[in-house]
């Protein structure tokens, strides 16, 4: 099994919404629509998980597992818990956008 961490992705310069939805525009790959019900860890209360444009999230399809990997977008970073498979499409991502990859406190991944 793959181990799972937090990542950021981050620049100096903020991620503008409109380079991530390019990123995310492919509807084969990735759901921008769907809102999906996630739990609150500390109290295991429903909330509603919102896609972009009313919420940061976006759903890639493309794992080898099929289950939907949530990606958030939020103040020009994406933040994702990703295993390997994951890792290696953020890093993808990361290079088309010049960006870093790192943890949540910048130390690289």
């Amino acid at each position: 099994m793959s181990r799972i961490q937090e990542v950021h992705v981050w620049r100096e310069t903020p991620i503008a919404l409109d380079e991530w939805l390019a990123e995310v525009s492919d509807p084969r790959e990735w759901d921008r629509h769907t809102i999906r019900l996630g739990r609150v860890p500390s109290t295991g209360r429903e909330i509603p998980l919102k896609p972009i444009p009313d919420g940061p999230y976006t759903w890639w399809l493309g794992h080898s597992t099929r289950k939907l990997v949530p990606f958030e977008f939020l103040d020009g970073e994406i933040r994702i818990v990703a295993d390997e498979e994951t890792l290696k499409k953020i890093r993808e991502i990361a290079g088309r956008l010049r960006a870093y990859v790192g943890n949540r406190k910048g130390d690289p991944i």
